[in-house]
């Protein structure tokens, strides 16, 4: 079935959600591209690092989301059943890495199937975009206990790193005391067990920075990319002389 920009509906009238499905991204031109797909919270904040998938880091803990490149795109399988709760959407993402935009590609496709079978078939022309870096693709989103797809292809002239800032990514699978942010505002949502007063000093840097860097694409085992990280530093009170 072929859908059109802006096409939203619930899932369960087209297929059986108790059982993954796929949803494969391609893109067609001259251009060099990085897909990822990001599961966020009802705030619209990334969940967690853990559950940001990209040709660096290909699977979630319990393989809710499992990513593999293709020859022209990014194939994502997706177990729903197996989604924490605190997962609200699933949002799929295309970023041109080169000095091109999206208003250069050839098409845009995304296609949703199950057990090979194809359900959704979602298309653009280049001339559908103008001068976009990023794109949101499609998402996955939950509503009235419903999950849902929407098929989206908005694009944004900022870069992955500027998205980012904005939505103030949190992690939340960091050892107590630690977590992933993008800025100084970071604070962990894991209950710090202590009496002492925490001052959190940020390392700047993006989260998201990696999976869209070009030499992020280079499938080194010697090379580990590690997210930015906050380091809590206990601060003792001191007592006023009365």
């Amino acid at each position: 079935m072929e859908i059109q920009r802006g096409f939203r509906s619930k899932l369960k009238s087209y297929l059986d959600i108790s059982q993954e499905f796929t949803l494969e991204l391609q893109i067609s031109g001259p251009v060099q591209c990085s897909y990822c797909c990001m599961a966020v919270t009802p705030q619209d904040i990334p969940y967690c690092s853990d559950y940001i998938v990209w040709s660096g880091h290909t699977s979630s803990p319990k393989n809710e989301i499992v990513y593999q490149d293709t020859e022209l795109g990014a194939l994502c399988t997706i177990n729903l059943p197996l989604m924490p709760n605190q997962i609200k959407k699933l949002v799929f993402l295309i970023n041109i890495e080169d000095e091109h935009v999206m208003g250069d590609i050839t098409w845009q496709k995304a296609e949703l199937k199950q057990k090979g079978k194809s359900i959704f078939v979602f298309q653009l022309q280049g001339r559908d975009f103008r001068r976009e870096k990023l794109i949101i693709c499609c998402e996955i989103y939950k509503k009235g206990g419903d999950w849902r797809l929407a098929a989206l292809s908005c694009g944004y002239n900022k870069n992955i790193n500027e998205i980012v800032e904005e939505k103030k990514a949190i992690s939340t699978s960091a050892p107590l005391g630690l977590g992933t942010t993008v800025d100084a505002t970071f604070f962990s949502n894991k209950p710090i067990k202590s009496k002492e007063r925490r001052v959190d000093l940020t390392i700047k840097g993006h989260i998201l920075a990696e999976p869209f860097a070009t030499e992020a694409k280079k499938k080194q085992a010697s090379v580990k990319l590690l997210p930015t990280k906050v380091i809590p530093i206990p601060i003792k009170r001191k007592k006023k002389n009365r």
